[in-house]
């Protein structure tokens, strides 16, 4: 993992970070001047996407936040649960695996 985390890489997912939060600032700018209301956990959340599938995976994911966020969270959940209750094991189709596979797969596409 070290050649990950290089000076030059680091130097790298500054300028990204930077970029995206610019770019975010942007469009609230637009959405003050049009007095528009504005959800900022869902920017943030957006914002937070962005940058880390860019840093990770080179890929925008920023426009499917909503979508991959809430995959995610119920992934992470499901998984939670499990852990706490591992049975039936996610093998039978409960309720609970099945909604499982189903967002893993989202993830996976």
């Amino acid at each position: 993992m070290q050649p990950a985390f290089h000076r030059k890489r680091l130097a790298a997912f500054g300028t990204l970070m930077t970029g995206a939060t610019v770019t975010m600032l942007d469009q609230l700018q637009r959405f003050a001047e049009r007095d528009q209301p504005l959800d900022v956990a869902a920017e943030m959340a957006r914002l937070t996407l962005r940058i880390a599938s860019q840093a990770l995976f080179n890929i925008d994911l920023s426009d499917e936040s909503c979508t991959v966020g809430q995959a995610v969270a119920t992934v992470n959940k499901l998984l939670s649960e499990y852990l706490y209750a591992p049975f039936p094991p996610l093998s039978i189709p409960t309720p609970r695996s099945v909604a499982f596979r189903q967002h893993v797969a989202l993830l996976t596409r």
